[in-house]
């Protein structure tokens, strides 16, 4: 039997996992975010996803204190769900949206 968890150990466990001593820099586009942050994920050779995360936005000043960050992920999360997934006929989940263009944009990975 599986252990189910809460959203709020789950996001503390998450936290946990991030390595402090690196970043991942993203300067994005509101206009764009979806594309320019995937660009910019994308081209990142030595950054993990255990990264610390920090963002600004094109025109605007700011140093990211977690705000930024979260506000990207927000925005970026809506924009692959929108884009990169469509809803099953139950209603409950989502499933990969079949689109060649996608996989040629290495949208997904295995």
């Amino acid at each position: 039997m599986s252990k189910h968890y809460s959203s709020d150990e789950i996001l503390n466990w998450i936290s946990c996992q991030v390595d402090e001593s690196s970043t991942f820099f993203l300067c994005v586009s509101r206009i764009n975010l979806f594309s320019r942050g995937m660009q910019q994920w994308q081209r990142q050779k030595k950054s993990l996803p255990n990264c610390r995360l920090k963002v600004s936005f094109f025109g605007e000043s700011g140093i990211d204190a977690g705000a930024l960050s979260k506000e990207f992920l927000t925005e970026m999360i809506a924009e692959i769900e929108k884009k990169l997934f469509v809803g099953s006929a139950d209603k409950k989940s989502k499933n990969p949206l079949y689109c060649l263009n996608s996989l040629d944009n290495s949208y997904f990975r295995s």
